[in-house]
């Protein structure tokens, strides 16, 4: 044997028409396979389970040591990586994709039933905590928008703001111009009473002299 770990092979997506005994035959070669587990592909946002593929778990007690299984080993051995795999059994000319699997369920006394009970269970809870999920979202949604309107108001006061001192600036301006104006008026009423004080001085002075 390559290793005499036990090893977890994952393939992403398999049809539902392959079924066990198919898949145990084309990898006993690669090495000594202790069971097969299958795992539904579920859509948690759309709440739909694939009907056409599920995942496969394939468990290995150990890895022969053979040019096959050694390539599949130093390939998926990588982090994230996945090497191709032709099922050509019986004129079959499948291709799936095989990882390694990063959390493979270990052995359990339970059996399938109780183990299908578990998945359900632990199913209800995912869609509990996407609800719960939901919920903050929306939440989020509401504050974003009582945000947006906020600064919608926010820059409304700034837009009045800037309009208000627009016309104070104006006011102020015009008050200086009156202040010249009540200047330049106030010097030409002077002037006009200077006139008219010479005027009636004259007047005094040519009626002194008619008499």
């Amino acid at each position: 044997m390559q290793t005499d770990s036990p090893v977890c092979f994952y393939i992403p997506s398999v049809s539902v028409n392959f079924k066990k005994e198919y898949i145990e035959e084309c990898f006993s070669c690669i090495g000594s396979i202790s069971r097969i587990d299958f795992v539904a592909i579920k859509n948690f946002q759309l709440r739909e389970v694939d009907t056409q593929n599920r995942r496969v778990f394939i468990h290995f007690e150990g890895l022969y040591y053979t040019e096959t299984s050694r390539y599949i080993w130093n390939c998926i051995s990588k982090p994230d990586t996945f090497v191709p795999f032709i099922a050509n059994l019986y004129g079959c000319n499948a291709k799936w994709q095989i990882g390694m699997a990063k959390n493979p369920v270990q052995e359990t006394d339970l059996n399938i039933h109780q183990i299908a009970h578990v998945l359900d269970i632990v199913d209800v809870k995912v869609l509990d905590l996407e609800d719960a999920m939901g919920a903050v979202y929306e939440d989020l949604d509401k504050n974003a928008c009582f945000n947006e309107q906020n600064m919608d108001n926010i820059n409304y006061l700034y837009d009045s703001t800037d309009e208000l001192r627009e016309r104070v600036e104006k006011l102020e301006q015009l008050q200086k111009n009156s202040e010249r104006t009540i200047f330049s008026l106030t010097n030409r009423l002077r002037e006009l009473e200077d006139i008219i004080m010479r005027s009636k001085l004259m007047d005094e002075l040519y009626t002194m002299m008619d008499k």
